[in-house]
Protein backbone atom coordinates (compact mmCIF):
# COMPACT_ATOMS: atom_id res chain seq x y z
CA UNK A 1 0.00 0.00 0.00
CA UNK A 2 1.72 3.36 -0.95
CA UNK A 3 2.74 5.61 1.88
CA UNK A 4 -0.02 7.93 3.13
CA UNK A 5 -2.99 5.95 1.66
CA UNK A 6 -5.71 4.51 3.66
CA UNK A 7 -7.93 1.76 3.25
CA UNK A 8 -10.59 3.91 3.66
CA UNK A 9 -9.54 5.37 -0.09
CA UNK A 10 -10.06 1.78 -1.88
CA UNK A 11 -13.46 1.37 -0.47
CA UNK A 12 -16.81 2.80 -1.78
CA UNK A 13 -18.54 5.00 0.61
CA UNK A 14 -21.76 4.70 1.66
CA UNK A 15 -23.46 6.72 -0.69
CA UNK A 16 -21.36 5.53 -3.68
CA UNK A 17 -22.90 2.07 -2.51
CA UNK A 18 -26.56 3.58 -2.90
CA UNK A 19 -26.38 5.14 -5.78
CA UNK A 20 -24.91 1.34 -7.40
CA UNK A 21 -27.33 -0.47 -5.65
CA UNK A 22 -30.43 1.98 -7.21
CA UNK A 23 -29.05 2.32 -10.65
CA UNK A 24 -28.98 -1.70 -10.65
CA UNK A 25 -32.18 -1.55 -9.67
CA UNK A 26 -33.21 0.64 -11.81
CA UNK A 27 -31.82 -1.11 -14.53
CA UNK A 28 -33.50 -4.66 -13.47
CA UNK A 29 -37.04 -2.64 -13.09
CA UNK A 30 -36.58 -1.02 -16.87
CA UNK A 31 -35.14 -5.29 -18.14
CA UNK A 32 -38.81 -6.07 -16.24
CA UNK A 33 -40.82 -3.63 -17.87
CA UNK A 34 -39.50 -3.93 -21.13
CA UNK A 35 -39.93 -7.87 -21.12
CA UNK A 36 -43.15 -7.23 -19.99
CA UNK A 37 -44.21 -4.98 -22.77
CA UNK A 38 -42.92 -7.21 -25.50
CA UNK A 39 -44.76 -9.93 -23.78
CA UNK A 40 -47.74 -7.95 -23.75
CA UNK A 41 -46.92 -7.33 -27.48
CA UNK A 42 -46.37 -10.87 -28.27
CA UNK A 43 -49.78 -11.80 -26.52
CA UNK A 44 -51.55 -9.32 -28.08
CA UNK A 45 -50.37 -10.18 -31.69
CA UNK A 46 -51.12 -14.21 -30.73
CA UNK A 47 -54.31 -13.12 -30.00
CA UNK A 48 -54.64 -11.53 -33.45
CA UNK A 49 -52.83 -14.04 -35.36
CA UNK A 50 -55.50 -16.72 -33.52
CA UNK A 51 -58.56 -14.82 -34.33
CA UNK A 52 -57.72 -14.54 -37.92
CA UNK A 53 -56.95 -17.92 -38.36
CA UNK A 54 -60.52 -19.03 -36.16
CA UNK A 55 -62.37 -16.28 -38.48
CA UNK A 56 -60.70 -18.05 -41.54
CA UNK A 57 -61.70 -21.26 -40.48
CA UNK A 58 -65.19 -20.08 -39.68
CA UNK A 59 -65.42 -18.57 -43.16
CA UNK A 60 -63.71 -22.02 -44.44
CA UNK A 61 -66.45 -24.23 -42.79
CA UNK A 62 -69.03 -22.17 -43.25
CA UNK A 63 -68.44 -21.89 -47.05
CA UNK A 64 -67.67 -25.77 -46.88
CA UNK A 65 -71.57 -26.10 -45.38
CA UNK A 66 -72.91 -24.03 -47.88
CA UNK A 67 -71.79 -26.21 -50.53
CA UNK A 68 -72.46 -29.25 -48.75
CA UNK A 69 -76.40 -27.59 -48.55
CA UNK A 70 -76.50 -27.00 -51.81
CA UNK A 71 -75.55 -30.20 -53.54
CA UNK A 72 -77.97 -31.72 -51.10
CA UNK A 73 -80.59 -29.55 -52.00
CA UNK A 74 -79.27 -30.18 -56.25
CA UNK A 75 -79.09 -33.93 -55.73
CA UNK A 76 -83.24 -33.73 -53.63
CA UNK A 77 -84.56 -31.65 -56.47
CA UNK A 78 -83.19 -33.90 -59.09
CA UNK A 79 -84.09 -37.30 -57.06
CA UNK A 80 -87.81 -35.66 -57.06
CA UNK A 81 -87.46 -34.57 -60.87
CA UNK A 82 -86.22 -38.17 -61.12
CA UNK A 83 -89.50 -39.45 -58.92
CA UNK A 84 -92.23 -37.50 -59.38
CA UNK A 85 -95.50 -38.44 -61.21
CA UNK A 86 -95.81 -37.04 -64.57
CA UNK A 87 -98.98 -37.14 -66.77
CA UNK A 88 -99.06 -37.41 -70.34
CA UNK A 89 -102.31 -36.78 -72.41
CA UNK A 90 -102.55 -38.75 -75.70
CA UNK A 91 -105.07 -38.51 -78.31
CA UNK A 92 -107.48 -41.54 -78.83
CA UNK A 93 -109.51 -40.11 -82.14
CA UNK A 94 -112.97 -38.35 -82.70
CA UNK A 95 -115.90 -40.32 -82.24
CA UNK A 96 -119.62 -39.90 -82.94
CA UNK A 97 -121.53 -40.48 -79.47
CA UNK A 98 -124.54 -42.46 -80.57
CA UNK A 99 -127.89 -41.62 -79.69
CA UNK A 100 -126.54 -37.86 -78.70
CA UNK A 101 -125.70 -36.12 -81.62
CA UNK A 102 -122.81 -34.82 -81.50
CA UNK A 103 -119.40 -35.84 -81.50
CA UNK A 104 -116.93 -36.26 -78.64
CA UNK A 105 -112.63 -36.15 -78.83
CA UNK A 106 -110.82 -39.14 -77.01
CA UNK A 107 -107.67 -39.24 -75.08
CA UNK A 108 -105.73 -41.21 -72.72
CA UNK A 109 -103.86 -40.10 -69.70
CA UNK A 110 -100.75 -41.67 -68.62
CA UNK A 111 -98.83 -41.42 -65.66
CA UNK A 112 -94.89 -41.76 -66.60
CA UNK A 113 -93.40 -41.09 -63.87
CA UNK A 114 -92.40 -42.85 -60.28
CA UNK A 115 -94.73 -42.77 -58.05
CA UNK A 116 -98.56 -42.59 -58.41
CA UNK A 117 -100.33 -39.19 -59.19
CA UNK A 118 -103.38 -38.08 -56.79
CA UNK A 119 -106.01 -35.95 -57.25
CA UNK A 120 -105.99 -35.94 -60.98
CA UNK A 121 -108.36 -33.21 -62.03
CA UNK A 122 -109.25 -32.97 -65.73
CA UNK A 123 -111.36 -30.26 -68.35
CA UNK A 124 -111.71 -30.98 -71.32
CA UNK A 125 -113.56 -29.80 -74.39
CA UNK A 126 -113.63 -30.34 -78.56
CA UNK A 127 -114.27 -27.23 -81.13
CA UNK A 128 -114.29 -26.52 -84.82
CA UNK A 129 -111.97 -23.98 -86.61
CA UNK A 130 -110.99 -23.57 -89.94
CA UNK A 131 -107.94 -22.36 -89.02
CA UNK A 132 -105.03 -24.29 -88.61
CA UNK A 133 -102.57 -22.46 -86.84
CA UNK A 134 -105.22 -21.43 -83.92
CA UNK A 135 -103.51 -20.43 -80.43
CA UNK A 136 -106.21 -19.07 -78.34
CA UNK A 137 -107.39 -22.42 -76.01
CA UNK A 138 -109.33 -21.05 -73.00
CA UNK A 139 -109.45 -23.39 -69.88
CA UNK A 140 -112.68 -23.64 -67.80
CA UNK A 141 -113.50 -24.42 -64.36
CA UNK A 142 -111.68 -28.36 -64.04
CA UNK A 143 -113.44 -31.06 -62.32
CA UNK A 144 -112.07 -31.44 -58.81
CA UNK A 145 -111.34 -35.08 -58.55
CA UNK A 146 -110.31 -37.45 -56.04
CA UNK A 147 -108.85 -39.51 -58.89
CA UNK A 148 -105.48 -41.54 -58.38
CA UNK A 149 -103.03 -43.03 -61.26
CA UNK A 150 -100.50 -45.54 -60.42
CA UNK A 151 -97.07 -45.86 -62.40
CA UNK A 152 -97.53 -46.60 -66.07
CA UNK A 153 -101.28 -46.60 -65.84
CA UNK A 154 -103.88 -45.69 -68.13
CA UNK A 155 -106.81 -43.70 -68.14
CA UNK A 156 -109.58 -43.10 -70.90
CA UNK A 157 -111.97 -40.08 -71.40
CA UNK A 158 -114.22 -38.53 -73.23
CA UNK A 159 -114.56 -34.41 -73.84
CA UNK A 160 -116.40 -32.90 -71.22
CA UNK A 161 -118.22 -31.06 -73.89
CA UNK A 162 -119.33 -32.47 -77.32
CA UNK A 163 -119.38 -30.20 -80.95
CA UNK A 164 -122.66 -30.80 -82.25
CA UNK A 165 -123.44 -32.60 -85.68
CA UNK A 166 -124.92 -30.29 -87.96
CA UNK A 167 -128.93 -30.87 -88.22
CA UNK A 168 -128.63 -31.50 -92.07
CA UNK A 169 -126.18 -34.54 -91.72
CA UNK A 170 -127.81 -35.98 -88.73
CA UNK A 171 -129.44 -38.79 -90.61
CA UNK A 172 -126.83 -39.12 -93.23
CA UNK A 173 -124.94 -42.47 -93.74
CA UNK A 174 -121.97 -40.91 -95.28
CA UNK A 175 -118.79 -38.93 -93.46
CA UNK A 176 -119.32 -35.96 -91.66
CA UNK A 177 -118.41 -32.70 -94.17
CA UNK A 178 -117.25 -30.15 -91.68
CA UNK A 179 -114.64 -27.42 -93.21
CA UNK A 180 -111.66 -26.93 -90.71
CA UNK A 181 -110.13 -28.37 -88.40
CA UNK A 182 -111.41 -30.42 -84.80
CA UNK A 183 -109.36 -29.03 -81.51
CA UNK A 184 -109.73 -31.07 -78.83
CA UNK A 185 -107.56 -29.44 -75.65
CA UNK A 186 -107.92 -29.12 -71.78
CA UNK A 187 -105.70 -29.20 -68.65
CA UNK A 188 -104.82 -31.87 -66.68
CA UNK A 189 -103.66 -30.68 -62.49
CA UNK A 190 -102.24 -33.23 -59.99
CA UNK A 191 -100.40 -33.82 -57.07
CA UNK A 192 -98.08 -36.44 -55.46
CA UNK A 193 -96.30 -37.55 -52.53
CA UNK A 194 -93.51 -35.09 -52.96
CA UNK A 195 -96.61 -32.02 -52.93
CA UNK A 196 -95.58 -31.82 -56.25
CA UNK A 197 -98.65 -29.79 -58.09
CA UNK A 198 -98.15 -30.70 -61.78
CA UNK A 199 -100.41 -29.74 -64.68
CA UNK A 200 -100.27 -30.80 -68.55
CA UNK A 201 -102.50 -28.46 -71.30
CA UNK A 202 -102.99 -30.56 -74.29
CA UNK A 203 -104.05 -29.75 -77.54
CA UNK A 204 -105.18 -32.16 -80.71
CA UNK A 205 -105.84 -30.79 -83.84
CA UNK A 206 -107.71 -33.38 -86.18
CA UNK A 207 -108.35 -32.49 -90.05
CA UNK A 208 -112.10 -32.43 -90.99
CA UNK A 209 -110.89 -33.93 -94.42
CA UNK A 210 -110.23 -37.52 -92.74
CA UNK A 211 -113.89 -38.56 -91.41
CA UNK A 212 -114.58 -41.56 -91.96
CA UNK A 213 -116.53 -44.77 -91.15
CA UNK A 214 -115.24 -46.63 -88.48
CA UNK A 215 -116.91 -49.82 -86.79
CA UNK A 216 -117.81 -50.12 -83.12
CA UNK A 217 -115.58 -53.05 -81.87
CA UNK A 218 -118.14 -53.53 -79.16
CA UNK A 219 -121.19 -53.80 -81.02
CA UNK A 220 -118.94 -56.59 -83.25
CA UNK A 221 -119.65 -54.61 -86.08
CA UNK A 222 -123.23 -54.31 -86.21
CA UNK A 223 -122.86 -50.21 -85.66
CA UNK A 224 -121.37 -47.52 -87.76
CA UNK A 225 -120.06 -44.19 -86.28
CA UNK A 226 -118.62 -41.52 -87.97
CA UNK A 227 -115.53 -40.68 -86.88
CA UNK A 228 -111.08 -39.51 -87.45
CA UNK A 229 -108.91 -41.84 -86.71
CA UNK A 230 -106.03 -41.37 -83.54
CA UNK A 231 -103.70 -41.58 -86.07
CA UNK A 232 -104.59 -38.56 -88.04
CA UNK A 233 -104.17 -36.75 -84.93
CA UNK A 234 -101.65 -33.88 -84.05
CA UNK A 235 -99.65 -32.29 -81.18
CA UNK A 236 -100.94 -28.63 -81.96
CA UNK A 237 -97.34 -27.02 -82.55
CA UNK A 238 -98.68 -23.27 -82.41
CA UNK A 239 -100.67 -23.35 -78.83
CA UNK A 240 -101.95 -25.86 -76.12
CA UNK A 241 -99.36 -28.01 -75.49
CA UNK A 242 -97.72 -27.54 -71.98
CA UNK A 243 -96.75 -29.48 -69.04
CA UNK A 244 -94.66 -28.68 -65.61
Amino acid sequence: MPSGASVTDHCLSYDEIRAWGSQISDSAWNTAEFANRWAALIAALSTFVLAIFTWRLWLSTHRLWSVTNKTLEHAERTTRRELRAYVSVEPLGINEYIGHNYLIGHYQIRNVGKIPARDVTIYSTIELDRNGERTHFPIGELRISPTVLQPGAMMEFGSEYGYPIPADQLDSNEPLKLNGYLYVWGEVLYTDEFNTMGWTAFCHRYPCDMFGMAEDKETRGRTHYRSIHPKFARYHEQAGNEAV
